[in-house]
């Protein structure tokens, strides 16, 4: 019965993946039109120097707030050696937000919010000086939360596992790819053909599915296909491995849930790492980020999130007012 649900899961998948093929020629070419359209409205010179550690670091709030957790994990990338350009989506920027910002950052850039993280990023990217000449780069964006362990830890692994790209988590959903919130490239990646090309034709597409298929999957596609090395922090295999491990007690409603997703585990359903397994991730696999729909609005309906900033609080140093201040202003903004 688990073969047959599996196999069926995997019909919808390539059917779905097959529906996008069919549409995406169409909305790529609007894109295209799109990217015609001049961009940028404002950029601000940061106090930073130019370096071969770079950092693409996107933004998107509503008002235009840059929100302390933002400026935390900015002052992390800093710290650990990398000039950061801030790529701003929202609709206003607020001054007082880039003023705090720019001891801290390479430049603020603010940008008509075309194409989502991927228009933004391929903004910053074309911004960096000497591209193939870096050492290093890192693409991040501001929908999680972190670093909660400090990002020298992560850093360190990716070093050591001497890949060419490296990311947090991985994905099975439409094809295997790391997740885009967090992406790190080494020199043989940024001089690839395949990164180049990449980035330098991407449409200003403003469709979060369209995005997803030939942004966050197609990227880790195209670079694994030229012969590069991807590698995982908290790889998708060794988070099913742990989920068959059963828990020595646990409450009514965590039994159910570990039931449930075991069950789609075993019918060969993709699941999101960053929410299924987060409480994981954090407790057990050293994760540095904690994505931020699961705490704001939870999709899922997972049991115990409410627990996160125990989970956090009893497993790292980070800082848990960061996280409450953010939705505290993300609920006065909904009220």
């Amino acid at each position: 019965m688990a073969g047959k649900r599996n196999l069926l899961n995997r019909i919808g998948a390539a059917v779905t993946w097959r529906a996008g093929h069919i549409v995406d020629p169409l909305i790529e070419a609007i894109g295209r039109r799109r990217s015609e359209q001049p961009r940028i409205l404002r950029v601000f010179p940061g106090a930073r120097d130019h370096g071969p550690k770079q950092a693409v670091f996107v933004h998107h709030d509503p008002k235009g707030i840059v929100h302390d957790y933002v400026r935390f994990a900015v002052q992390e990338l800093a710290s650990n050696g990398y000039a950061v350009t801030f790529v701003s989506n929202a609709p206003v920027l607020n001054a007082p937000s880039v003023a705090k910002l720019l001891p801290d950052v390479r430049e603020v850039v603010h940008r008509r919010g075309l194409g989502y993280d991927f228009g933004a990023w391929q903004e910053g990217i074309m911004r960096l000086p000497a591209l193939e000449q870096l050492d290093r780069l890192i693409l991040v964006n501001d929908s999680v939360y972190g670093p909660i362990f400090p990002l020298s830890n992560a850093l360190k692994r990716a070093e050591e596992m001497r890949v060419d790209v490296f990311g947090i988590t991985d994905s099975r959903e439409f094809a295997h790819h790391l997740q885009s919130y967090f992406l790190l490239f080494f020199p043989r990646a940024l001089q690839s053909k395949a990164f180049r090309s990449f980035w330098a034709g991407f449409p200003m597409v403003n469709s979060k599915s369209w995005v997803v298929r030939n942004g966050e999957v197609k990227l880790s596609t195209e670079l694994e296909r030229a012969g590069l090395r991807l590698g995982t922090l908290c790889p998708y295999a060794s988070l099913l491995e742990s989920a068959g491990r059963d828990p020595q007690s646990v409450d009514e409603a965590t039994s159910r849930f570990l039931a449930s997703r075991n069950r789609k585990i075993l019918a060969g359903k993709p699941l999101n790492p960053m929410h299924y397994f987060w409480e994981e991730l954090v407790r057990d696999h050293g994760c540095p980020f904690l994505k931020r729909d699961l705490v704001r609005s939870n999709p899922a309906r997972l049991p115990h999130v409410f627990r996160w900033s125990e989970v956090l609080h009893d497993n790292s140093s980070y800082d848990v007012n960061l996280v409450s201040h953010h939705l505290a202003s993300s609920s006065n903004r909904k009220a």
